[in-house]
């Protein structure tokens, strides 16, 4: 080995040293500009996924903002009149108990007749 090449050599190794102090120079391969590459990619697809997500987002959300992956899906409700369901809630037990007896009555009054 010439002095020439000595000194390239630790030059390349000096410099594909990572912040952990370990060489990622095996013989005349650099292996850490692989590792960079790797994170470049892994950089575009996590910004992929967040122009993914910000297009989904502006198709549903209806609030005036910058769209992305943190905005949240409406949670959607029903416009039906609800009164019949409160007039349940609004009993009293005993009502309620009369009621469900009524019930029961018909539907066993129902099985007889074979009326499924």
């Amino acid at each position: 080995m010439n002095l020439k090449t000595a000194v390239k050599e630790k030059k390349v190794s000096s410099e594909s040293k990572t912040e952990s102090g370990v060489s990622r120079t095996v013989t005349q391969i650099d292996y850490a500009k692989h590792e960079s590459t790797v994170k470049e990619l892994d950089r575009q697809e996590k910004e992929q996924e967040i122009a993914q997500k910000t297009a989904d987002a502006s198709k549903w959300c209806t609030l005036d903002h910058v769209h992305g992956p943190n905005c949240v899906r409406p949670k959607t409700s029903c416009s039906h009149d609800h009164q019949k369901e409160w007039q349940i809630y609004e009993k009293s037990t005993e009502e309620k108990i009369k009621a469900a007896d009524r019930f029961r009555q018909e539907g066993n009054e129902a099985y007889k007749n074979q009326n499924y």
